[in-house]
């Protein structure tokens, strides 16, 4: 069995058992809440409500009882014992109270106010010793009776209410019985499929630990080609381009000097892919490292413009360089790998732009006692980039645009490395563009502050506060010259072309 069907069958077991145990949670709660109903509808909360109100019954036939022997043979009433067997009455009223806290239902009600009025009237009766006779004590005895059968009839009420209830949570009962039979088998079809799921999952985890081995076995062995490939193609290649340099200073016709000419931009080009792919290589296989050294960021500013000037000049581009002020001049860091990202973005934004410029800014973006976070950006006023493009940027071997390779040459590694650089660094890249108006690459390094003391560019004191003018056509270049001879304290008049300037 391949590995892409052992995934899709534990896939499929792993649904079955999150679709089961939802499907049982569900079930635990309905039944829950049912079982929680049970005895809720009940006529009474508790059975004391019941049993003494059973018990003062025979205490109401107690009386009756003696108001018959009088009813019968006219004998006298023996007030201690009906005095007695009413103490008992009004003890088991207050008791049927407190049972129902004071609020009994209301049919119960009417019946314990008569029982109250008729333990009152005994009351009187036994202080006032009073002598009973036939025709009253059979009245007394007819009240006796009715709240007896009224009694009788609450209590059937009761009984009748309860057992129609018991049947019905009775049949709930044996409903929920057979649901938790049913789920109770889902469970169990649950736990047996997790016990499957877990015994194979040491032997699947063996199976991708030895397939992850060998994908990282091939990435080291593709790694090391193309960096030994890449070794073995520079070293002819540099000679190359070292007798190419060397042939054009020999006396040679046109037409050879024209060959050599494309000869050398050529191997310069494939020079350039070739230092990409290893590049991309070391980085791949977690070789590549960075220098921590001193060094001079316009030194570093000067390489860029030295690499990339001539081939703007050739395309009638202006170069433009704005370094804040604050941004330190000596820092820490790798001066080669700063280089590269910016070159790599500075070759990209002249490739792109037809006319207009390329200007590279730098700005701090944070600052610390012992290193700085640089934001470096490059903009251009190129072809820029639609949106849906942009998102194919900064990976292995993509360009905004298929039709980019086949018009402008590349690899799409350039800004993949320069992402991977820049991370290296301890920063981020970018890129923002709107489509037709050019586009702004950045990036950003973390870099340590040297302790050399930056330098202050001052003129010598017969021409500071001197008038100076400034013409350029480039607003944006004439801006940034002005503000460099402000900083050295002179008086700066800019203007855009000769004619102004009178």
């Amino acid at each position: 069995m391949n590995e892409r069907l052992q995934f899709k069958i534990l896939s499929t077991i792993s649904i079955l058992i999150i679709s089961l145990s939802v499907i049982v949670f569900s079930v635990g709660i309905y039944m829950y809440s049912n079982l929680g109903k049970l005895g809720t509808d009940l006529p009474v909360e508790s059975v004391d409500q019941v049993r003494n109100v059973a018990n003062i019954m025979p205490l109401i036939s107690e009386l009756s009882l003696n108001l018959d022997a009088i009813v019968a043979n006219n004998q006298k009433i023996d007030w201690g014992n009906l005095g007695f067997t009413n103490s008992k009455i009004k003890v088991t009223l207050g008791l049927i109270k407190l049972d129902f806290s004071g609020k009994p239902p209301y049919n119960l009600t009417t019946i314990l106010d008569e029982i109250s009025f008729l333990s009152e009237d005994l009351d009187r009766m036994i202080s006032e010793n009073t002598s009973l006779g036939t025709t009253d004590a059979i009245l007394v005895k007819n009240e006796i009776e009715y709240i007896y059968s009224e009694l009788r009839d609450y209590i059937l009420r009761i009984n009748n209410a309860t057992l129609t209830v018991l049947e019905k949570q009775k049949n709930e009962i044996e409903k929920l019985k057979d649901a938790m039979l049913l789920f109770s088998l889902i469970a169990l079809g649950a736990a047996t499929l997790t016990f499957i799921l877990l015994m194979n999952q040491k032997k699947i985890l063996k199976q991708l630990e030895k397939t992850r081995g060998i994908a990282i076995a091939n990435s080291n062995a593709k790694s090391e080609f193309l960096s030994n490939m890449s070794h073995e193609i520079r070293t002819p290649m540099n000679a190359i381009i070292g007798l190419t340099y060397l042939a054009l200073k020999t006396n040679l016709t046109p037409s050879q000097r024209d060959y050599l000419k494309r000869i050398q931009i050529s191997s310069q080009h494939l020079m350039g892919i070739i230092n990409d792919i290893l590049d991309f290589s070391k980085i791949e296989a977690g070789k590549m490292s960075l220098e921590c050294i001193p060094f001079e960021l316009e030194k570093v500013l000067d390489n860029v413009a030295n690499l990339t000037a001539e081939k703007a000049s050739a395309k009638g581009l202006e170069l433009i360089f704005v370094m804040d002020s604050d941004v330190p001049n000596h820092l820490l860091g790798d001066p080669l790998r700063l280089g590269q990202v910016l070159i790599n973005y500075a070759n990209n934004a002249v490739k792109f732009t037809e006319k207009g410029e390329i200007s590279i800014h730098i700005h701090v973006k944070n600052n610390t006692e012992s290193d700085v976070l640089l934001y470096f950006e490059v903009r251009d006023t190129g072809v820029g980039i639609s949106e849906d493009h942009k998102r194919q940027l900064f990976h292995s071997f993509q360009q905004a645009d298929n039709s980019v390779t086949r018009r402008y040459g590349g690899t799409g590694l350039g800004l993949a490395i320069s992402k991977k650089l820049s991370e290296m660094m301890g920063g981020d890249v970018g890129v923002e563009s709107v489509f037709g108006q050019g586009s702004t690459f950045w990036f950003t390094a973390l870099l340590g502050k040297s302790n050399e003391k930056q330098r202050s560019y001052v003129p010598v004191p017969d021409l500071r506060g001197l008038r100076v003018l400034v013409v350029d056509d480039n607003e944006h270049a004439r801006a940034v010259i002005t503000d460099m001879l402000e900083s050295m304290t002179f008086r700066v008049t800019p203007v855009s072309s000769g004619a102004r300037s009178s």
